[in-house]
């Protein structure tokens, strides 16, 4: 759930913005789950693409970045067949901004944040691998 931009080339082969940032939204937005198939009785349906469980952090992209969007934490996840149905706390969201399409991302997943957390508190870090760095002459 770290932000990662990607790989890519950057501008090492010619500028073009687009196929480096799609532009559809300024903002991270983590993992991409796919889209809503159904909205109904305060359930949202979705075909995933990625995992969820109860806990993590999910946004609705009704493709108007413009406009405040529907967002919230998981309460309850049931397989359905190639589907799950997702259930959210009491006045959480508003279903009546939630439609079929609208794109879905996992924003956080609580359990990976504190793993995080946890490999980079303290005096050492945990983790550390050195690099080594060369400058390059241009011709």
């Amino acid at each position: 759930m770290a932000f990662s931009p990607g790989l890519y080339t950057g501008w090492f082969e010619g500028i073009n913005n687009q196929e480096l940032v799609h532009a559809r939204f300024g903002k991270k937005r983590g993992v991409y789950l796919r889209e809503v198939t159904r909205v109904r009785n305060e359930e949202i349906t979705v075909k995933l693409a990625g995992t969820v469980k109860p806990g993590d952090g999910v946004v609705f992209d009704c493709g108007h970045p413009e406009m405040r969007e529907e967002a919230g934490r998981i309460y309850g996840v049931l397989e359905k067949g190639n589907e799950v149905i997702l259930t959210f706390g009491r006045d959480d969201l508003n279903f009546l901004k939630i439609h079929k399409g609208n794109k879905v991302w996992k924003t956080s997943e609580p359990e990976l944040d504190q793993q995080i957390r946890q490999s980079s508190q303290g005096e050492h870090p945990q983790f550390t691998k050195p690099i080594n760095m060369v400058k390059l002459e241009r011709n």
